[in-house]
């Protein structure tokens, strides 16, 4: 096991030698990285595409060391560690969902806010499968309040993710030409949410 540092701290990785074109990289449980790489990759070259990742590392790790470590009286709110207010509940995130949909609804690009319904309405539930949902028929988006704990890269992405479907309702070419326009690294977001969300305890 080696180790590099990531903003001052020394943080352990492993490297899993395949035959990989590509360096492939996850967190496992207790915050060490794993890199899967092709033999010829030299030490250098695996520890720039850590580097290169950095942000997104001690983003992921950070929640997954929180899951043990998260003080008593404290919360995680928008990807922040804070004091409990009190009496802080599940509908306190469902709250804080709702405001930041109306508020980010305001703040999109003309030509997504022109496919939206006039209707529009939201909701918020702690929900255990799915991030977000669009329900057509109804114009109503519904937001996992588990987002809010997160970092609002996050939320932001899946908003707009569901907004999207009321002009592309499946996940067709049409779809992410829409999306990874305005998201361009939606995929990564995604696959590092489902990180944080697995290493959260709800």
């Amino acid at each position: 096991m080696e180790t590099i540092l990531l903003g001052g701290e020394p943080i352990p990785y492993v490297v899993i030698k395949k035959q990989n074109k590509n360096a492939y990289l996850r967190l496992k449980p207790d915050g060490t990285i794993a890199i899967t790489a092709n033999p010829a990759f030299s030490q250098a070259r695996i520890e720039a595409f850590i580097l290169r990742n950095a942000d997104r590392i001690r983003r992921a790790r950070r929640a997954i060391l929180q899951k043990e470590s998260l003080p008593a009286g404290m919360i995680r709110l928008w990807g922040k560690t804070i004091p409990a207010p009190a009496g802080w509940s599940e509908a306190d995130y469902k709250r804080e969902t709702l405001a930041a949909a109306s508020k980010a609804v305001e703040t999109l690009p003309p030509a997504l806010r022109k496919t939206l319904p006039k209707d529009l309405s939201f909701r918020a539930r702690l929900m255990r499968t799915r991030f977000g949902s669009c329900a057509l028929a109804t114009h109503a988006v519904t937001m996992n309040s588990v987002l809010a704990r997160y970092d609002r890269v996050f939320f932001d992405a899946i908003l707009i993710h569901e907004l999207i479907h009321f002009a592309h309702p499946d996940h067709g070419k049409g779809f992410y030409g829409a999306l990874l326009p305005l998201v361009p690294d939606y995929r990564r977001i995604r696959k590092e949410l489902g990180v944080l969300f697995r290493s959260t305890e709800v």
